[in-house]
């Protein structure tokens, strides 16, 4: 089983999710496909045994438990060549609950690092096509949308997908603080 994990931000991004749906409509992308809300992940998604989900799902709950709500600052639409993320700012707290899971998912459940753990980007991602030419129309259509100057972090998710492709994640639990 494949567990993803993050911050459910849907509700606060209401603006650009709906801008975001709008333009996928007239550009039909072929990887569009929001099996989650709008969220900003904590770690890369990573894969154990389905005899050790509840386990994992556990720790990660009473982990999330640990953690008051926070805010995050926004530092605007990016496009990063295939992909167009609301990116957030680096934050100590941030970076902490990422070292953090991926400490307790090392020591207790020999899950290593993905490469993207190492040089983490927290975002939300908007869109993410290998047509670079319908990633930069997309990008013309959303790069204004108004933003929040800050999120809440306070709606902590945890997914799962049985194949770890892209679009195949739901959301398994949320915890509310």
């Amino acid at each position: 089983m494949y567990i993803w994990l993050g911050i459910n931000v849907d509700e606060q991004l209401r603006e650009v999710r709906d801008r975001a749906y709008e333009v996928n409509k007239k550009l039909e992308f072929e990887n569009f496909c929001y099996t989650l809300p709008f969220h900003i992940s904590l770690k890369m998604s990573f894969y154990v045994d389905d005899g050790k989900f509840d386990e994992v799902v556990a720790d990660i709950e009473s982990y999330y438990a640990t953690i008051e709500p926070f805010e995050i600052d926004i530092k605007g639409i990016e496009n990063e060549q295939v992909i167009i993320w609301v990116r957030m700012r680096e934050s100590e707290r941030l970076n902490k609950i990422h070292d953090d899971l991926n400490e307790l998912l090392l020591s207790k459940y020999g899950v290593g690092l993905h490469e993207y753990d190492a040089d983490y980007k927290f975002h939300t991602t908007l869109f993410m096509d290998g047509n670079t030419d319908k990633i930069n129309d997309a990008f013309e259509l959303v790069k204004d949308a108004s933003l929040p100057q800050k999120l809440v972090a306070d709606r902590f998710l945890i997914g799962r997908s049985q194949s770890g492709r892209l679009g195949t994640y739901s959301v398994y639990k949320e915890i509310k603080r």
